[in-house]
């Protein structure tokens, strides 16, 4: 998409997704008990799609005693995901949070993807998130192995290590994370509207969903969704939930989740 397309859909708002007055409230748990939890040592956070309000993904969250253990997570929470399936729920991708040394090893990464194959899950269930930027001082070797396997990939935009590996790499399933704090409080002041028009630019030129995280409010979370950002997550979409009440959720908003095939991944 051209920059003066990008900037029309910035002042006019993205008119192929729903003006807000048109878009049914938000969804809370329902009161369904499931009582199915397989992974009391997490918790989740429901991710949105701004274009059509399902869940496009779902960011797991360890409690302490599993913090620095990617593999126990990422065995928890598909069996966790396998639960839901079970439960006649169609589950969205899981988000994990990728520590610094498997982000940039990709021998310390390999056992992840040995991990997903013994759970018998697929490499598509799992989106792989980078540290903020700072973190790194070393190309992501491990984050470019887990997408070249398939996998999901998700970026700091401010982070030039991850950049560069979308530039050398081109995953086609990657998304760019942007720092809640990065972008103004009025997304359509002109000042700000140069900055949210060259994160978008970015994003079409290399085929990346957005994320933009800890939005609070149904207003922000409109604006954001108006102004061309893919994904969202906060108070507006849903607090940190434990596994019964991520059930009751999608259990709520008609478990209309994206297939892991047809993530939204814009095209290149």
């Amino acid at each position: 998409m051209r920059l003066r397309a990008l900037f029309d859909r910035l002042t006019a708002g993205w008119r192929r997704r729903p003006a807000p007055a048109d878009v049914a409230p938000l969804a809370s748990p329902a009161p369904t008990p499931y009582g199915r939890a397989a992974a009391g040592n997490l918790k989740f956070r429901p991710q949105l799609s701004c274009e059509n309000r399902q869940v496009a993904s779902i960011l797991v969250l360890p409690e302490r005693q599993l913090n620095g253990d990617t593999e126990a997570i990422l065995r928890a929470a598909l069996k966790q995901s396998h639960v839901w399936v079970q439960d006649g729920l169609a589950t969205p991708p899981l988000v994990i949070e990728l520590p610094k040394a498997l982000a940039e090893s990709a021998e310390l990464a390999q056992p992840l993807l040995w991990e997903i194959d013994r759970q018998n899950g697929q490499p598509g269930q799992v989106i792989f998130s980078a540290a903020s930027a700072g973190h790194y001082s070393h190309v992501l070797n491990g984050m470019a192995l887990l997408s070249r396997h398939g996998c999901g990939i998700e970026l700091d935009c401010l982070d030039p290590l991850g950049m560069a590996l979308v530039r050398e790499v081109k995953p086609k399933r990657a998304r760019m994370r942007v720092p809640p704090d990065f972008l103004p409080d009025d997304l359509r002041h002109p000042q700000g509207g140069q900055l949210i028009l060259s994160l978008l630019a970015l994003a079409e030129r290399h085929g990346l969903a957005t994320l933009v995280g800890d939005v609070r409010s149904r207003e922000r979370f409109d604006c954001l969704a108006q102004t061309g950002f893919d994904i969202v997550e906060g108070d507006a979409v849903a607090p940190v939930l434990d596994a019964d009440a991520t059930a009751q959720f999608l259990d709520n908003t008609g478990a209309r989740a994206v297939p892991h095939d047809r993530l939204h991944w814009p095209a290149a």
